[in-house]
């Protein structure tokens, strides 16, 4: 990592063993309020971030900051990829529909409708079947 205080701009140079490119990714976008963000190198190799402070800001600060973000993002990641058999499981449950309502369901989708629009909402005056809300 260089800090380049005469130009104003940190240069970070990260390892795409430990942190992956879309980590970086990840991590730059969080910054895109604070910083100009250049990204640069190889991906398999060595990814090269350069942040240039929109305003004044600490480049000590940014540096250590974008870091951060980089192991959190890193850490959400391998998170999300332990967990994934967990979250397919729960997928499943929540949208499992019986095979009786996934028939019917079915056959609504496949059904043509080729009358009026009203015929299924009535715009008509429909007192006669209302009940007064008091009751």
């Amino acid at each position: 990592m260089e800090i380049h205080h005469e130009d104003n701009f940190v240069l970070i140079e990260i390892n795409p063993e430990i942190y992956l490119l879309e980590v970086v990714y990840s991590a730059a976008y969080v910054f895109l309020d604070r910083a100009y963000i250049r990204l640069d190198g190889d991906a398999d190799k060595k990814i090269i971030v350069e942040l240039r402070p929109k305003e004044d800001y600490s480049l000590e600060q940014l540096k250590n900051e974008f870091n951060n973000e980089l192991l959190n993002y890193a850490f959400h990641k391998s998170q999300i990829e332990n967990s994934g058999d967990i979250r397919n499981i729960l997928m499943q449950r929540a949208l499992f529909i019986p095979e009786i309502n996934k028939i019917e369901k079915d056959d609504l989708l496949n059904e043509e409708f080729s009358g009026d629009p009203n015929e299924i909402f009535s715009l008509e005056d429909s007192s006669e079947n209302e009940v007064p809300w008091e009751e």
